[in-house]
């Protein structure tokens, strides 16, 4: 995703702050960052890979360098075809996946 092989197109987001685009969410994007337009647990963001199945094997996330503006923790959701969205689930639970942030960056 980073190298823009996914277009701009299939990725999506809950909301979009005026000074941001759903696109800026690729890892290391020189416009910045995803940033939601509400600060709250119901924001989303979403890549669709449709046609093609893809091997999701690793997840990487960043903030746009404003000690503020990052995700604290997230969980990841998928679906095939028209089917409903599922939870990635791991011994029946769902992964949710915390950020550590280092103390250097809270500086």
């Amino acid at each position: 995703m980073e190298d823009g092989s996914i277009p701009d197109n299939k990725i999506t987001a809950s909301s979009t702050h005026s000074n941001s685009k759903a696109a800026w969410g690729r890892l290391h994007s020189p416009q910045g960052s995803w940033t939601p337009n509400t600060d709250d647990l119901k924001q989303w963001f979403q890549v669709s890979f449709a046609p093609e199945v893809k091997l999701i094997t690793d997840i990487a996330t960043q903030g746009n360098g404003v000690m503020w503006w990052y995700v604290k923790e997230y969980y990841v959701m998928y679906k095939k075809g028209q089917e409903a969205l599922k939870a990635y689930m791991e011994n029946n639970r769902r992964v949710v996946s915390k950020i550590l942030v280092s103390p250097s960056f809270l500086v």
